[in-house]
């Protein structure tokens, strides 16, 4: 029991391994590059990095997983104005990914992104609202925002796919798939008191990923909004007493 991190104390230990993953990260685009530019296979920064996020999940997953449903929505997202305004950074977040990224294409199915993507980023701005006054989200909302990371995470799956090296769309990946987790789970709490742990881990998973990608990804402005947003939608959490 010992070794298990307390609840509220597991974003700040996710974004400070993320800094370390960063740091390492970095190091590896400067001295793991081979003489055509490409991340070098099987680099020990990469092997490093790999068993620190490994490290980062198991111990993160170990520290969720005795924990209990909250009574209330209220109880787990009080009225904060530091996650209103990461709520609003990660909304502006969703429409520079649209300009950046979606606006070139000409596939039909990237112009179907970013409509949701605009729709996402209004539920957003309507959801920062509701929390700054302390209300209980709607679940329609975060529907809505839920619909974009869904587009969001098949859409880059297309590119990402056609990429010649792992190494270089591993993070971002992550931190798309864990956003999209981590949106779900936030919408299930609206209804009911459910999902406490999944939103725990998922979002933290996605800050510490997110911090990776701000190296070596097309849209790293999109991640550090995202890792804004996941880093300040703080809640208040309650541990399940485990019989002696």
């Amino acid at each position: 029991m010992k070794l298990r991190i307390k609840p509220g104390n597991i974003p700040v230990f996710a974004l400070c391994a993320g800094v370390l993953g960063l740091g390492l990260r970095l190091l590896q685009f400067q001295v793991g590059i081979d003489e055509k530019g490409l991340l070098i296979t099987w680099h020990p920064l990469s092997v490093i990095v790999l068993l620190l996020t490994g490290l980062v999940f198991g111990w993160m997953l170990y520290s969720v997983w005795p924990m209990s449903q909250a009574v209330r929505y209220t109880q787990i997202f009080p009225r904060s104005l530091p996650a209103a305004l990461g709520t609003v950074v990660g909304a502006v977040g969703v429409v520079c990914y649209s300009v950046e990224l979606v606006l070139p294409m000409t596939d039909w199915y990237f112009w179907v992104e970013m409509a949701s993507s605009l729709l996402a980023a209004g539920c957003m701005v309507f959801l920062a609202f509701q929390r700054a006054k302390g209300r209980q989200a709607n679940i329609w909302a975060w529907m809505g925002v839920s619909l974009f990371f869904l587009l969001h995470l098949v859409g880059c799956c297309r590119l990402w796919f056609n990429a010649t090296q792992l190494d270089s769309y591993l993070y971002p990946v992550l931190s798309s798939s864990f956003l999209t987790l981590a949106v779900y789970y936030r919408a299930a709490m609206c209804d009911q008191a459910v999902g406490v742990r999944g939103y725990l881990f998922f979002g933290s998973a996605a800050a510490y990923c997110c911090l990776l990608s701000l190296v070596g990804s097309e849209n790293p402005i999109f991640y550090g909004a995202m890792l804004i947003w996941m880093a300040t939608d703080r809640c208040r959490f309650q541990p399940r007493k485990v019989p002696a």
